[in-house]
């Protein structure tokens, strides 16, 4: 009840600003005063062209003249004067009509687009959005990732030019771990761009990552191109501190962690990996300057203990291989560390350490919040297919953790 005489008042009230000026209709004595007004010009130019008449400022014929089209003039205002004092009165009828459609096209378009019982009930808007993401997604209007991937590729086929189009192409293979893609895609936006160090550094990190990681040749060429662009390009410090490092060129990876290390204060996680870092040169290294900060996390690992639900025993053969492994929680899509055994040696308890690392530069140590899982692969792809069975454990702070991380493998991959 409330809310319908809210909306009668609003509806009346914005009827009222809009009609009340039509329908206000000029008095008499204003419709005189106008009249008079005109008249008064009149009479005062007649008497202004008499005067310049008798000082001989004009001619008789001129005066004649100027005299008939004053008196036309008057006539005119006279005239349409009383025709819009007509008009107004005529066309009063379209302000009724307009009185009647405006409410009711509101109600009808009100009905029609809106829900006046979530008032009463809010449950009401929360079970048409869902039933609308459910009619959308059974209608196969959520397109997958293979589908956007192939929109974006038709886009790219039509639009050869656009640089961001292929640097959102080459970081969206970089997260699937197709690198030999991501390599074309952000060479391509290269190619484009020249001078960007984004795109720079985007194809300096996937063209190490096809080579199991190493930073030698182009990749770090293409570093140091684009730190001479942008001195203080973070991502950039963290690559060119890495080529050194895997140069053996301990003071040179230094230096540049060392720069980075201020640059990245207020993101806890990446400051303690590059400070793990910075440790593991000096020991490498004792001649380098003294660190003033501890290395944070003890790189000894997780223990991992995995078993296989026994409802798998039917579907899984002994020589499966079977992939144990940590992430970070938010990082690099790759795992930190893993190791493979077969189903045989299910169930099994492991050590995940920076010895188990991936890439020497992304080590367990380096992260305080990983996730730990086991997969059993089907096809013996340590890329995660569809079918194989796998768990993942929760988010596990490394500085807090306590015991055995255990992992029952009970779920299929859909």
């Amino acid at each position: 009840m409330i809310f319908g005489a809210i909306v009668v008042i609003l509806i009346g009230l914005t009827l009222a600003f809009l009609i009340i000026p039509v329908l206000k209709k000029p008095s008499d004595n204003e419709s005189v005063d106008r009249e008079q007004q005109n008249i008064q010009i009149a009479r005062e130019k007649k008497a202004l062209l008499k005067e310049q008449l008798s000082q001989q400022q004009m001619t008789q014929q001129e005066y004649e003249a100027a005299l008939v089209d004053l008196e036309n003039s008057l006539a005119i205002d006279l005239e349409r004067q009383q025709a819009l004092a007509n008009n107004q009165q005529a066309g009063r009828w379209v302000v009724w009509l307009f009185v009647l459609f405006v409410p009711v096209f509101s109600i009808y378009l009100y009905l029609q687009l809106g829900e006046y019982r979530v008032i009463e009930n809010p449950q009401l808007a929360q079970a048409r959005t869902q039933s609308q993401a459910q009619a959308a997604h059974s209608d196969g209007q959520t397109p997958s990732m293979d589908e956007l991937i192939d929109k974006l590729k038709a886009h790219l086929r039509d639009n050869p030019e656009d640089i961001s189009g292929w640097f959102m192409l080459g970081r969206t293979m970089m997260s699937m771990q197709k690198y030999a893609e991501a390599v074309a895609a952000f060479r391509r936006s290269h190619e484009l761009s020249q001078d960007e160090p984004s795109v720079m550094l985007a194809l300096a990190d996937s063209l190490a990552m096809t080579k199991g990681g190493s930073m030698a040749g182009e990749p770090e060429q293409l570093v140091l191109n684009a730190l001479e662009l942008s001195p203080n390009e973070q991502t950039g410090l963290w690559l060119a501190g890495l080529a050194a490092e895997q140069g053996n060129r301990y003071r040179e990876a230094f230096d540049y962690w060392m720069k980075l290390l201020p640059l990245i204060q207020d993101d806890e996680r990446s400051s303690t990996e590059v400070k793990t870092l910075l440790a593991e040169l000096k020991k490498k290294d004792p001649n380098l300057p003294a660190l003033d900060f501890a290395q944070a996390i003890n790189p000894a690992g997780l223990q991992v203990t995995i078993s296989l639900d026994d409802k798998f025993a039917d579907q899984v053969k002994a020589s499966d291989l079977v992939f144990v492994y940590a992430k970070a929680v938010s990082g690099p899509p790759m795992p930190l560390a893993a190791k493979r055994m077969t189903v045989a040696d299910l169930p099994a308890r492991v050590s995940l350490s920076d010895n188990d690392a991936m890439l020497p530069q992304m080590k367990l140590s380096g992260f305080d919040q990983v996730i730990v899982g086991a997969r059993v692969s089907k096809t013996g792809d340590p890329v995660s297919k569809t079918g194989d069975l796998y768990e993942e454990s929760a988010v596990i702070d490394q500085k807090k953790h306590q015991g055995d991380v255990e992992i029952h493998i009970q779920r299929i991959k859909q």
